[in-house]
């Protein structure tokens, strides 16, 4: 992992913007696949709104992304 995301005060939304870059995933994919509203799922995405613990679990679900990256991500939300 970059130690830019690993030192440094990132927020949810920045480390999941660089998962989605890193893995190439598709973002409406995405959307899609983790049954949440979708301006409400952008809105998540882009960092305008704080998603809940069960938010932030069913994008990590939906982006199929491992427990450590799962974990980092629920950290960085603040759940």
């Amino acid at each position: 992992m970059n130690e830019e995301f690993e030192y440094s005060n990132v927020t949810f939304a920045d480390y999941f913007a660089k998962l989605i870059r890193d893995k190439d995933l598709n973002i409406s994919e995405i959307v899609k696949e983790s049954k949440i509203e979708r301006t409400y799922c952008y809105h998540i995405i882009d960092g305008r709104k704080q998603p809940g613990r069960d938010k932030v679990i069913a994008l990590c679900i939906a982006a199929q992304l491992n427990i450590e990256e799962t974990q980092r991500c629920l950290t960085l939300a603040k759940h």
